[in-house]
């Protein structure tokens, strides 16, 4: 009896967790399939935009609007009747609006907004606009994905308001994920730059560098665009070349991340090893890089330790002085991180 009554109860956990997983699955290709909808439609967009529940994040100059909630900083998301009331054209506003997503569910849709800047918003709104830079540091990941789109798109729609076909003004559909040519009926989509971002290993040891512009003591992994016709692989082996002057092989992808630097980014984020028999002597391209040397595995793992206490400042290594890498917020800092704790890559 003890027996049967078990397996029920097993039978029943079982069919609770798959039917947990369908649901959850369903919603997600429900949000999926809304959000191109929104993207696509326009008299589907307006009315997302209108609606009681959605929100808005604000952006001045490239920088977003952020405020304390508690004893952290976030994304201060702006309702509807915020920008009504805080902004006499918000109806001209709305119309330059991007849509960034369906946030958590369809009824709760985020759209990011360009604003003009004026001397006692910051006041009224109860926040500041930061440097996109600076919340890299301090904000969550999910709110950095965010900020990360909005900038991008609103970019992206202010750079191209001409037709790349035949030069006429442009107009942008009421998503802003596309803009359709006055003239020629040309339409323009959103592209990104792939950009190969490469840790070199060589046994216990790993290559970092540092970029002229980077902030003082601040290391990082090697990065390039690809070229037109090169796979990931060769922009790795090239750029590694031209950078550092070695050779390289056995290059594996670990992950990905958007970033609207300089303009808008594809992070293809991959390790690299030192090809066996060949030099392991450093050649650095003063044009590129100010810096590179190798780091022994203990040494990384020292100062992420010591960074975590406060990743937006440099830390004073025993060995080493005044170092640190790339915030949590950045996929360099994972690739460093990921390869000083496993033994192989």
């Amino acid at each position: 009896m003890a027996i049967s009554t078990a397996r029920t109860i097993c039978r029943f956990l079982v069919y609770q967790s798959n039917s947990t997983f369908v649901r959850r699955q369903s919603d997600f290709v429900r949000r999926s399939r809304w959000t191109q909808q929104i993207k696509e439609d326009s008299e589907e967009c307006r009315k997302a935009m209108f609606s009681a529940t959605t929100k808005f994040v604000l952006f001045s100059d490239s920088k977003p609007f952020l405020a304390m909630r508690g004893s952290r900083l976030q994304v201060a998301f702006q309702s509807l009747k915020d920008l009504q009331t805080n902004f006499p054209n918000s109806e001209k506003l709305l119309e330059t609006s991007v849509f960034l997503s369906s946030h958590s569910n369809v009824d709760n849709t985020v759209f990011a907004i360009n604003v003009p800047r004026k001397d006692d918003l910051e006041h009224i709104l109860k926040g500041s606009f930061v440097s996109y830079r600076k919340a890299l540091v301090l904000l969550s990941k999910q709110d950095v994905s965010l900020l990360s789109q909005g900038l991008s798109s609103i970019r992206w729609n202010l750079k191209n308001q001409y037709c790349s076909n035949c030069g006429s003004k442009t107009k942008k559909t009421a998503s802003g994920s596309q803009r359709k040519c006055t003239k020629c009926n040309n339409t323009s989509y959103p592209t990104m730059s792939p950009v190969a971002i490469t840790v070199v290993h060589h046994g216990n040891h790993c290559l970092l560098a540092r970029q002229p512009q980077f902030p003082e003591g601040m290391y990082s992994a090697l990065a390039g665009f690809c070229d037109i016709g090169e796979t990931m692989e060769m922009a790795v082996q090239r750029e590694v070349a031209e950078e550092v002057g070695l050779e390289v092989d056995d290059i594996v992808y670990y992950n990905s991340q958007h970033w609207p630097f300089p303009n808008t980014s594809l992070m293809l984020a991959c390790y690299a090893r030192l090809k066996p028999n060949t030099t392991d002597k450093i050649s650095v391209d003063k044009q590129e890089l100010e810096d590179a040397r190798w780091f022994h595995r203990d040494e990384i793992k020292e100062v992420l330790h010591l960074q975590s206490k406060d990743s937006s400042v440099p830390v004073k290594s025993k060995s080493m002085g005044r170092l640190w890498f790339p915030p949590p917020a950045a996929i360099a800092h994972h690739l460093i991180k990921s390869w000083a704790f496993q033994n192989d890559v």
